[in-house]
């Protein structure tokens, strides 16, 4: 009838000759099913990005991306 989750993730992204980013990230999801044909559900991600350029035109950047599904 009910569930909970946690997860984890990390991505890594690079362009050559233009720029790096990683991304941390966590999520927690809750579950539940009061009837077998019914199931809500609502999960919520935090994401951690961080840019850095190569080029000097662009400023490296750190932020916070949360998600609410």
């Amino acid at each position: 009838m009910f569930g909970v989750g946690v997860g984890l993730s990390v991505t890594y992204t690079k362009r050559k000759n233009f720029y790096k980013a990683t991304v941390f990230g966590s999520s927690l999801i809750g579950l539940f099913s009061p009837i077998q044909e019914l199931q809500l559900s609502a999960e919520f991600e935090a994401f951690l990005v961080t840019r850095n350029f190569d080029n000097l035109l662009f400023k490296d950047d750190q932020y916070w991306y949360p998600a609410l599904f």
